[in-house]
């Protein structure tokens, strides 16, 4: 009798430590982003971010650099990051599968402009653009889904030539001729590109306006712990300021980011699917 109720209580104490075990391995949410970064760039960018989460969470919150684009996309499908900031394509397509919810986003207005030279006289519009080259961050970069997305039909579509650089590098290599037509933001072709190279220059497709990047969270993360991250990173000063690097890098005039809902975000996740250059 004496030796069975040791056991027991060995084997009791034995499962209260592996359950224990386990749960702290479950509590650790995953922190991600894009790799716009070197895996070094994306510490010191995120690392205050994440610092502030694990404070206000009080649980284990750690970055997690996806290293490729095959990783994101691989990893996001299995639904291993809980914590996510990227474009509305990808927040949608995580609302859509994943029963992510938008949190916070950055409250600059999201837009792009596809143009060429005036010039081009037998380019007017984007159907003109079919079997012709494009300049275009390499898919799935939201700037240039939404240009494709101009061409929903696989045998009609533009030759994409994909550049690297950024905004700036989208518009060095249009005017390198690599090709007929470019893409940015529009913040960028009206603020960036002098007036008096745009007079040279002829838009082609304007999109509508949408939701900007986006911090969205999964099941792991507890409706409180949203609220908590969501008010935090909208009003609190401290939360604000693990925020700015982000802010200085991705929208630099703003003071803070912005509460959102699941509702600015419906419908992107399409952009992704389905397409040619899609996931």
């Amino acid at each position: 009798m004496g030796k069975a109720y040791q056991v027991f209580v060995r084997v009791s104490v034995l499962s209260f430590i592996l359950i224990t075990i386990s749960s702290t391995v479950n509590a650790q949410l995953i922190f991600t982003a894009p790799p716009r970064e070197t895996p070094a760039e994306g510490e010191k960018l995120y690392a205050p971010l994440v610092n502030h989460l694990r404070t206000i969470l009080k649980t284990d919150v750690k970055y997690e650099h996806p290293h490729n684009w095959l990783n994101y996309q691989k990893h996001m499908r299995a639904g291993k990051y809980d914590i996510v900031f990227d474009g509305a394509h990808f927040v949608s397509w995580r609302v859509e599968h994943l029963k992510h919810k938008p949190l916070v986003k950055l409250p600059t207005p999201y837009q792009i402009v596809l143009y060429t030279r005036k010039d081009q006289k037998d380019i007017n519009s984007p159907a003109d653009l079919i079997g012709k080259r494009i300049c275009g961050l390499g898919p799935p970069n939201l700037v240039t889904m939404l240009s494709l997305s101009q061409f929903p039909y696989p045998a009609r579509q533009p030759i994409l030539i994909p550049v690297r650089g950024g905004q700036k590098g989208l518009f060095k290599a249009f005017q390198e001729g690599r090709c007929v037509a470019g893409t940015n933001r529009t913040h960028y072709f009206n603020k960036k590109i002098p007036a008096d190279v745009r007079k040279e220059l002829k838009v082609l497709y304007t999109s509508d306006v949408i939701s900007n990047q986006a911090i969205s969270a999964g099941p792991k993360v507890t409706t409180s712990q949203g609220v908590r991250i969501k008010k935090s990173l909208s009003s609190d000063p401290e939360g604000i300021k693990a925020t700015r690097p982000i802010l200085d890098r991705f929208a630099k005039q703003a003071s803070a980011m912005v509460g959102t809902n699941t509702s600015d975000y419906q419908g992107y996740n399409k952009l992704l699917e389905g397409v040619v250059f899609g996931w």
